[in-house]
């Protein structure tokens, strides 16, 4: 919206300096709030594994999409007269929404990706490994009964939805 502003309304203004600069740093707004919730969510390791996870999974099959759909489609689009990407994304779709373990697994990476479960674990995992450091100086004994007795904690009080039995007594 600012580029069409610039260019259709201020351009050879006083203000082109100005919204010049608006304009060539507004991609940087959103860029800025990933990142940080990259950083704040602890996901920078999450991101990298998917990242080439995703990215070589994407490659394949663009590759594949290239050798194989590609030269059938401008063959018999030339011949039907028909563009056949509109063809190839309805069976795309149809594809997703028939496949059910695709649907689910999809539906399980966004609930993982979004939910807030994953933070809630990830900080009593870490606020544990800090607290396991600085016990370093006690005995081997006293540091397995304080892990089993903080795992227990964390996992009982973090149990509602989950069904796992969460003893209050020591064997």
């Amino acid at each position: 919206m600012l580029a069409n502003i610039y260019a259709l309304w201020l351009s050879g203004s006083a203000y082109e300096p100005a919204l010049r600069i608006i304009t060539n740093l507004s991609p940087l707004a959103p860029t800025l709030v990933f990142a940080y919730y990259i950083f704040r969510r602890r996901l920078l390791p999450m991101v990298f594994e998917r990242t080439l996870v995703y990215g070589a999974l994407l490659l394949t099959i663009v590759y594949l999409h290239r050798l194989t759909l590609v030269p059938l489609m401008e063959r018999y689009s030339q011949q039907y007269h028909f563009d056949l990407v509109v063809v190839e994304a309805l069976v795309l779709v149809g594809l997703i929404l028939a496949y059910q373990p695709l649907r689910r697994r999809i539906r399980e990476a966004l609930r993982y990706l979004v939910g807030g479960e994953v933070e809630r674990v990830r900080s009593a995992t870490h606020d544990l490994a800090i607290e396991l450091s600085q016990q370093s100086n006690v005995d081997m004994q006293q540091i397995c009964e304080w892990f089993t007795d903080g795992i227990m904690r964390r996992s009982c009080s973090q149990q509602e939805r989950r069904p796992v039995v969460c003893h209050s007594e020591k064997p």
